[in-house]
Order: C-alpha cells, then structure tokens, then sequence
C-alpha cells in the first residue's frame, strides 16, 4: 500500500477574559502599637478557552515512487534550492517553502479535528476580603509593619468533551468552591542607627494552570482486566498553598553600601502533581464490548498532593571603594550567594511533588565590579546557577529537560553628560553573554548521563540613549 507524503497545519484558538474590581477603605487610629486600618474586597472573574483546529493535507495527482510512496515533481513556482549538507556528510538536500507548498495547488486540504478532548473551557471566580491594621510601635524598638489576614472565596467550574474508546463525543462539565484564610505578619524592626531586622511570615497560595482544571477526558475498558481508565483534567482542583517564614539582618553603610543575610522557610503544604487516582466511571458511556468488572477505575489527572519544605540562606551586599580609600571613590563590588534545600514530601500512593524540582538552583550567585563618577557608568558582572530542570511545550506535548549550570558575563559601559545644552542626555552600550555560554541539556539512559542538547546564541550587544530634563 502507497503511503501519501502530506502536512499538517495546526491552530490554537485561546480566548482569555479577566475582569477585576477593588473597594478599599483606610482610617488612622492610635490602638496599641495599632495606626491604621485597612480593609476592603477584591473581585476577579476568569474565563479561558482552547479550541485547537487543525487540517490535514494530501498531495494531489500523486504517482507512486520508491519503496511504496506516492509522489509528485516539485513545482518550479515554488523556487527551490539546494543546501550545503555537507557537515552531516551529505552532498545537499532541497530546499523549498513548505507553506507556499501546502496553500498552492500542490496539496488538497481536508479537515482533521484534533482530539476533541483537548478543547476546553474554565471560568472562575474569586472573591476576596482584607483587613491590614498598620504597626508603628516604639516601646522597646522602633518596629514598623503591618498585620493582616485574607479569606478568599473561589467558585471555579469548567466543561469539555468525554471521548470514548470508539471516538464518540459527549459534553462533561465540573466545579468546586472553597474557601481559604490567609493570615500575615511582617515586622521591621530598627535594632541600631543603620541595623534592621526584618522578619516576615504569611500563609500563600498559587492558582494552579487553567489547563490542569479542564474538564474534558478520554477513557475506555481495558479487554485485559476490564478495567475503566483515562485521562484527563481536574475541575476540582485547588491552588498551591505554603507557609512562608523569613528573617533578614540588614546594616547599611555610608550612602550607599550594605550588607545583608537572611534565612527563608516554606513548608508547601498543598502541591500539584499529575498522578493515578481512584475514578467514578458511572454516566460515561462505553461503546465498546466489554463489561467492566467495577464502574471505578484509573484516572490519570493532575490532583492535590503533598508539599515539600523549601528552606536556605542568602547573603548580600555593596562595598564603595571610597570605605578603603580615597583614591578609589567611585569603584565599587556588588553581590549576593543563595543556597536552597529542598526536601519533597511522598504521599500516600509514594507520588512526591516533582513540580518543585522545576527551576530549582540549589547554588546561585551573581557578582559584578562597578565605577560610578562624574557621569561615567561602568560594570563588569558575571552570574551563576547550578543544573536544573524545566519543563516546556515541545510540538506535541510537555516534555521535561534537565539542564546543566551555566554561568554568563555581562558587560555595559556609560556616560551622561554633565553640562551644556544636552546636560541629562545619558548614552549606554552593552553586551550580553561575552564568554558565550551554552546551553546545555542532558539526558539518562540505563543509569548513564549524557548530553543531549548543545546551543550556543552568541553576544547580545545593546545601544541605548536616554535624555532626563
């Protein structure tokens, strides 16, 4: 049987709506270490929608070819050329448009609907109420900062398609509503002339991907255990949510230098994770011949799970060189080092919150040497973070790439001038990646490490000019 050469054109039509509203009022008061209070409500209603359209494309007048393909000449109006393949030991390759050949006479559309139960819809609604009372307190240390607490009222509903095993289409359609309370704390603390304590903890969340609340999926009854299972989204889902701790030690020195340690403490105690949970099958219709032996069975869905703990250091600072001498006034060093532990949780079913290991650097720093004067601006900086992971789109559906450190230089020099008829008319130049790092992915195979991807983007160089008046 001839296989037929064609294309396919695929679109993703999204239609994303917010609408917003705030009410707040603030009165002054003297309570305590109490100045002020604040409160208010804040509405917000979202709805999003993907329908994919997609069309499939076949050559006309085909003939048949080597080793069972159909063919046909390539047009001359579509301008072909030849390409140098020499690298991968190939003498050339052709080359033509691809789009000019599936819109031309070359190929025959017809249309081909991805599957339908990646079509969605998902709207929600998120009411929230505030109250901040202002501290502002000097009995034993000037402290200043504020104490609050949120309670939030989402109401979140989504529809979609139910495609069978023999591919008919049925609407599906789900929601919740909760509510969550979010209380906060941050105080500032001045413990000497130019020594602050900062200290701040709250209860957060993350609204989870649109697309992850979707309503449609696909199931079917296994012949072999006879078993429902699917996949598909959760309509039910819930946000993120942590508890989040932070201290700071901060002393400031001259106008402007400074340095800094502080020590951050998240317990995630809701996470998301896509995973096998237990299903209700019942009101699905199975086409198939197969009995199942329970109306419950696997359902493959991105679900609430248990968190992690996310904790580390961090220390910073700025050194004008007029603090070591005077010659050196207008020189400077800036920089800072974090190091984070990460420590993800396992829940019931032995699941634990890969999600968190998504742009995670166990080791980041940045440095950078600087001389500000008379107008001139000059810095020379390097920064740095240990391998991670990321996950992103590819062509057909979210793959994971775990990606080496990598570490960048940055250079930008400067000058505003000073005087005359275009005193305030700043010109600044800069280069981005001088030393051209690559990007660098990896992949293991049979306990082996191995490269897997290798791209190199060069320098960026930048030219500005800016005029202040």
């Amino acid at each position: 049987m001839g296989c037929k050469p064609g294309g396919l054109v695929a679109l993703a039509n999204v239609t994303d709506k917010v609408e917003t509203g705030r009410v707040a009022a603030r009165r002054d008061m003297h309570l305590g270490p109490f100045r002020a209070i604040e409160l208010g409500v804040l509405y917000s209603h979202r709805t999003k929608a993907l329908v994919y359209d997609q069309t499939s494309y076949e050559l006309t007048d085909p003939t048949p070819c080597l080793n069972g393909l159909t063919c046909r000449p390539i047009p001359t109006s579509l301008k072909t050329a030849s390409i140098d393949m020499r690298f991968i030991g190939l003498p050339g390759a052709l080359y033509f448009r691809p789009d000019a050949a599936l819109y031309g006479d070359a190929y025959d559309p017809a249309p081909n609907p991805k599957d339908p139960s990646w079509n969605w819809g998902v709207g929600e609604k998120v009411t929230t109420g505030f109250v901040k009372l202002d501290i502002d307190d000097s009995h034993v240390l000037p402290i200043r900062g504020n104490l609050g607490v949120q309670v939030i009222h989402t109401r979140q509903n989504a529809s979609g398609l139910y495609v069978d095993a023999e591919g008919a289409i049925s609407p599906v359609a789900g929601g919740t509503s909760y509510t969550d309370i979010l209380p906060s704390l941050n105080l500032n603390a001045e413990i000497a002339a130019s020594t602050r304590l900062r200290f701040g903890a709250a209860r957060a969340q993350a609204r989870p991907e649109m697309a992850d609340m979707r309503a449609g999926i696909t199931a079917a009854v296994s012949q072999a255990d006879r078993r429902w299972y699917g996949d598909g989204g959760n309509p039910k889902l819930k946000p993120w949510q942590s508890w989040d701790f932070d201290l700071s030690l901060e002393h400031y020195i001259g106008k402007s230098s400074y340095v800094a340690a502080a020590a951050f403490y998240k317990d995630i105690t809701r996470g998301i994770v896509t995973k096998d949970v237990l299903y209700d099958f019942s009101g699905y219709t199975n086409s198939s011949n197969v009995t199942p032996i329970s109306q419950t069975g696997t359902l493959t869905t991105p679900t609430n799970t248990a968190g992690g703990i996310l904790k580390g250091l961090e220390f910073s600072g700025t050194l004008e060189g007029n603090l070591l001498a005077a010659w050196l006034d207008g020189f400077g060093v800036t920089g800072s080092y974090s190091k984070t532990w990460l420590s993800p949780k396992t829940d019931k079913d032995g699941y634990f919150l890969n999600t968190l290991l998504e742009g995670f650097s166990g080791d980041v720093w940045s440095g950078a040497v600087y001389y500000e004067k008379d107008g001139f601006q000059l810095r020379l900086g390097q920064r740095y973070r240990s391998g991670y992971s990321a996950r992103r789109h590819n062509a057909f559906r979210f793959v994971t790439e775990n990606i080496r450190s990598e570490r960048i230089v940055d250079a930008q020099v400067g000058y505003t001038l000073q005087s005359g008829p275009l005193k305030g008319l700043a010109i600044m130049a800069q280069a981005n990646n001088i030393n051209d790092e690559p990007y660098v992915t990896s992949q293991t195979v049979e306990g082996r490490t191995a490269p897997q991807q290798y791209h190199k983007f060069g320098t960026e160089y930048l030219f500005g000019l800016s005029y202040a008046f």
